[in-house]
């Protein structure tokens, strides 16, 4: 089975990977910042628009929004879905890799606020058979509610699959942005990331 591990930070740390798969408050519906993308670490990708909360009146809520992260083999399509109002899925298929050697999937704040993941699958495959599986039902999550400022926190899961010659992955789970300021945060003061690492 694939082994997962939690580790928890005061600062924002680099994580490599060949692409991430991401949600951050970005403009709350403006798409200015986008609120969600699939990039590489060159920032080439696609991104989407959703709005998270319409009434900050009694803060900021996103509620728990479901999400899946689907990677083909060989940089065939990987599509990130968020569910908000209804499926919102973003696909790309200008990467290429080669195996799937594991997953990090970070909660991170960057202001008195709270991000949160919980029912965590990551499931691997070989020629689409599925090898290897993780699950976790709460967590990575970071809450900095009456924090001062500045302030800045990450939790972050790894999971590492048995063998390194899976060509595919799928990770779903839920995640949440709170902040009790009724002003409207920055677009990276709260954020929620797929990290995959691949040959």
């Amino acid at each position: 089975m694939a082994t997962g591990s939690l580790a928890t930070n005061s600062s924002i740390s680099e994580i490599f990977a060949t692409f991430v798969a991401e949600a951050q408050v970005g403009g709350n519906g403006s798409g200015d910042p986008p609120e969600f993308d699939i990039s590489d670490m060159d920032d080439d990708g696609v991104d989407g628009s959703v709005c998270w909360d319409e009434d900050l009146s009694d803060g900021f809520d996103s509620g728990w929004v479901p999400a899946v992260l689907d990677a083909e083999p060989g940089g065939g399509g990987i599509t990130w879905t968020i569910t908000v109002g209804g499926p919102q899925p973003l696909t790309y298929s200008g990467f290429s890799y080669g195996s799937m050697l594991g997953v990090a999937i970070r909660a991170a704040v960057q202001t008195s606020a709270m991000s949160a993941w919980r029912q965590i699958s990551v499931q691997f495959f070989k020629s689409g058979a599925l090898t290897d599986s993780y699950s976790l039902r709460s967590g990575p999550q970071v809450n900095l509610h009456g924090a001062s400022l500045p302030v800045a926190g990450e939790q972050i899961l790894t999971v590492a699959p048995i063998a390194d010659t899976n060509d595919k992955v799928i990770v779903s789970g839920q995640f949440r942005f709170t902040n009790a300021s009724t002003s409207p945060p920055d677009p990276e003061d709260m954020f929620a990331q797929i990290f995959v690492q691949t040959t």
